[in-house]
């Protein structure tokens, strides 16, 4: 068995999961994802009970399988976003610093680099996933469903980290930096998941049908409420044959790529600033550089085309679907062909409304993410620090511009979904929450990627840490508004009987919860990201000069940075050189004297 192992996965394999599970951070992630996860378990057992204390002949058919789709699309996202976090920028990484190349000089083939590589970051994939199998073994049992069942609804997120970290390797191996490939891999899946918009292209459905399993959530409502496994076996396996595909194409290009990038080949030409620069503004110079003199190609040649392609294929739908419909309506006078283009553009904006929202998102706290990292890699980080700017210019100018970067592909999704609105193709509450939760999100993804940034040495790993988080916050803030919408609504409760009980007001039924869900979920959503974001500005800005290596705050500053976090360390006196080394004995004399140490 150990031979297979080893001929299947090769000899890097059993260092590389020892050394990826032994991250910290992987244990605390696997403990917010358990206490998540089996926190919604939970939750939905709870109602279950405080529902049979009413109702002796309740059925919790609703509830369980309810909860277990939440559960199993909160795994599916993990796998969807982390496999290519922490695998993306791995083998790029290596590359730039000139590691890849010396490996490939010893006894190993690339086949066994790049499946011990593979392994080990999956592994730590694999840890936060396990965290949450007891909850869907859980639910699925309560709810009825056989052994055969409960093992597809393990394997889909299995399937999906598998597929995305075989991508990610391929995307790795042949980009030069992590942040190329992480982009890259986070566009292919962008397209995998609006891959059921096919369907409203009127074509074949024989011969199209099998692309929507692409998308791993479309198989998850006939999975859980059908207990139908037809979509979700075809999205397995589309997911494990691209795992394997981009794990071969890794091992072909990984060799020649780690060559080319070894002799010099030209660099692609970065982006180029705009065609007009205003003057420098004296009062605030860092919001200036950031917002008119910083290099446009921060996120790669990838990211500046992926934003191209999106806000010119976002127009060019919106705006042309908008112009047939009022047409149609206000001049031709055709309703058939108006209710035909109106339905066309509202499942389009149905359709890709989220995953736009969430790919903004991610765009902002990658862009930030690099803000400062960026800067030390082309070594003007120094320069800065040594300049009088204080922290909260650095600090806002970085937020600025990150939430500037990614101006024109905000004004799109803004400008389709007011099209949508006003021809009646989507409605108003979805917009309204598409765009609050774009502006909240994005602020607070901006925050944390260049609270991140300015912690982290590489823009890889700075972009990895900044996706783990926007997924460890999704789980938080969602239990967090989950906890505090139910505290609320059992005091509602509380104070409804009470008065009800002193005859202050009629007994009901049913207590009513006095504001629509629909409002109440959003808003407190974005109100806890509000909040969190204050929180990490103003602490990036306390500690700006002792993560920045520069201590020229204030007084008051420095002491509540010394208040919160402890006092620097002070400086150690150097003892002289001696003149001859010293022998066993005359060491404790030698240790014993001023600055010895």
């Amino acid at each position: 068995m150990l031979n297979l192992g080893l001929f299947l996965v090769g000899p890097l394999a059993a260092p590389e999961c020892r050394r990826a599970v032994a991250r910290g951070w992987v244990i605390v992630v696997r403990s917010l994802a358990a206490t998540a996860v089996l926190g919604m378990a939970l939750m939905v057992v709870w109602w279950w009970w405080a529902v049979s204390q009413t109702e002796a002949d309740h059925s919790p058919y609703s509830e369980l399988r309810l909860g277990l789709a939440i559960v199993e699309g909160m795994l599916v996202t993990v796998a969807l976003v982390m496999g290519p976090a922490v695998m993306a920028g791995s083998l790029a990484g290596e590359k730039e610093r000139g590691v890849l190349s010396l490996l490939l000089t010893t006894r190993v083939s690339s086949r066994e680099v790049i499946t011990g590589r593979l392994v080990g970051k999956l592994s730590q994939v694999s840890m936060v996933l396990l965290a949450g199998a007891p909850a869907v073994v859980l639910l699925a049992a309560l709810a009825g469903m056989s052994p055969g069942m409960i093992l597809v609804l393990l394997l889909v997120p299995g399937a999906v980290a598998w597929g995305g970290g075989g991508l990610s390797a391929l995307a790795s191996t042949v980009s030069r930096r992590g942040r190329d490939a992480l982009l890259a891999v986070y566009l292919i899946d962008l397209l995998f998941l609006l891959t059921p918009l096919v369907t409203l292209l009127s074509l074949p459905l024989d011969a199209f049908a099998w692309l929507s399993a692409l998308n791993p959530y479309i198989g998850l409502r006939s999975l859980v409420w059908e207990e139908e496994t037809t979509i979700a076996g075809v999205s397995i396996g589309l997911w494990l044959l691209m795992g394997l595909t981009g794990a071969a194409l890794a091992s072909w290009r990984l060799r020649p790529a780690c060559l080319a990038a070894m002799g010099g080949s030209e660099r692609p030409r970065q982006g180029m600033r705009g065609a007009w620069v205003p003057p420098v503004d004296e009062r605030r110079p860092m919001l200036w550089k950031e917002l008119f003199v910083e290099r446009v190609g921060s996120l790669g040649w990838v990211g500046t085309w992926v934003g191209r392609l999106l806000v010119f294929g976002l127009l060019a739908v919106s705006t042309t679907l908008t112009v047939v419909i009022a047409w149609h309506s206000w001049h031709v006078g055709d309703p058939g062909r108006s209710d035909w283009a109106r339905s066309l553009l509202s499942g389009w904006l149905s359709g890709t409304g989220v995953f736009l929202s969430m790919l903004i998102q991610w765009a902002i706290g990658l862009r930030a993410a690099v803000s400062i990292s960026s800067e030390r890699e082309r070594s003007t980080w120094d320069a800065l620090l040594t300049s009088p700017l204080e922290p909260r210019e650095i600090v806002r100018a970085k937020l600025m511009g990150s939430v500037n970067a990614l101006r024109w592909l905000i004004f799109a999704a803004f400008l389709s979904w007011t099209l949508g609105v006003m021809v009646d193709a989507l409605p108003l509450a979805d917009a309204v929450r598409w765009g609050a939760e774009t502006l909240v999100v994005g602020t607070f993804m901006a925050a944390v990627g260049v609270r991140v940034s300015l912690e982290s040495s590489t823009a890889t790993r700075a972009m990895s840490a900044t996706i783990g988080l926007w997924l460890g916050a999704y789980v938080a803030v969602t239990c967090a508004a989950a906890l505090a919408i139910a505290s609320v609504a059992m005091i509602v409760a509380l104070v409804w009987l009470g008065l009800s009980q002193f005859a202050q007001i009629p007994p009901l039924g049913t207590v009513a919860f006095p504001v629509s869900m629909a409002f109440v979920w959003p808003a407190t959503n974005d109100l806890i990201y509000l909040s969190a974001t204050a929180l990490i500005v103003a602490d990036s800005r306390v500690r700006f000069d002792r993560l920045a290596g520069r201590m020229t705050g204030g007084r008051m500053a420095v002491t509540l940075d010394a208040m919160l976090y402890g006092h620097p360390e002070a400086p150690v006196p150097v003892a002289a050189k001696p003149e001859k080394w010293a022998s066993n004995d005359e060491l404790p004399d030698l240790l014993a004297r001023p600055g010895g140490e």
